[in-house]
C-alpha cells in the first residue's frame, strides 16, 4: 500500500502518513492493556508540538506498550518504505523513530533524491510559513491597491515571517509581491523560505591514544 502511495506524484503526497504500530494503552476500570491503531497517539503527539519540532525521537502521551518491537534494522527498513513506526528507550519510553511522509523521491540525473517534504517537520515549517503570510495579508483584501497600501502590505509580510524566523522555524526567507492582472485586482506573494532542519542523528567518535602521552 505504501510502495502505491510512494508512486503518487500529487499534491497530497507530502501531507500522507502511514503508521505501522499497534500501541497499547490501560483501560481505566480494569487497568488492562487494550492494543489500538497507533495513529492516534501519533496525531495527538504531533498536535502539541511546535512546528519547528519535528515527532523524531518524541515520547507519545500516554502510551504504555507496543504490540511489535521491532530490531532496529528492521525500523530501518521500514523507515526507508515511508513507514513512521515507534520503538522503545531506555527499557520504558515509546517514542517515534522517524517523522516521514509518503512524498515520493525525485529522479535526478540518475539518482533519487528525497522530495523537499519527506519529513513532517519540513511540511509543517512550510504551512506555518503559508499561514503567517495569509493571516499577515488578510487586512488588506478590499482596500485599495496604492502604494501606501502596498508598503504596508509588504511591511506586514516581513513582520509576520520574522516571527516565525524569531521562534526557529526558519532561518532565512526572502519574498516579493506582484500584481499578476492588468486591473490590478490581484496580487500573488512569491515566497522563498530556509526551513530550520532537524538533527536526525548524533555520532560519537572515540579515539584511544597510549597513556604515555598524558604523562609526558
Amino acid at each position: 500500500y505504501v510502495d502505491e502511495l510512494a508512486k503518487l506524484d500529487t499534491e497530497i503526497s507530502p501531507y500522507l502518513q502511514v503508521v505501522v504500530s499497534e500501541v497499547g494503552v490501560i483501560l481505566p476500570v480494569t487497568n488492562a492493556v487494550q492494543y489500538v491503531n497507533g495513529a492516534t497517539a501519533y496525531a495527538a503527539l504531533l498536535c502539541t508540538l511546535p512546528k519547528q519540532s519535528a515527532p523524531t525521537n518524541k515520547k507519545l502521551p500516554g502510551v504504555k506498550a507496543i504490540r511489535f518491537d521491532f530490531s532496529l534494522r528492521q525500523l530501518s527498513r521500514l523507515t526507508s518504505k515511508k513507514f513512521v513506526t515507534f520503538r522503545i528507550k531506555d527499557g520504558t519510553s515509546l517514542v517515534v523513530t522517524d517523522g516521514v511522509t509518503t512524498a515520493p523521491s525525485i529522479l535526478l540525473g540518475g539518482v533519487n533524491r528525497d522530495s523537499d517534504f519527506a519529513r513532517v517537520s519540513t511540511l509543517r515549517i512550510a504551512q506555518l510559513a503559508i499561514t503567517v503570510v495569509r493571516e499577515a495579508v488578510d487586512p488588506f483584501i478590499g482596500e485599495a491597491n496604492g502604494m501606501p497600501e502596498y508598503n504596508a502590505l509588504n511591511t506586514a509580510i516581513k513582520s509576520a515571517l520574522e516571527t516565525i524566523r524569531e521562534a526557529g522555524a526558519i532561518t532565512g526567507y526572502k519574498f516579493s509581491v506582484a500584481n499578476v492582472t492588468s486591473r490590478m485586482d490581484e496580487a500573488t506573494v512569491i515566497l522563498e523560505i530556509v526551513p530550520a532542519f532537524e538533527l536526525r542523528r548524533v555520532q560519537v567518535q572515540v579515539n584511544l591514544s597510549p597513556s604515555d602521552e598524558y604523562l609526558a
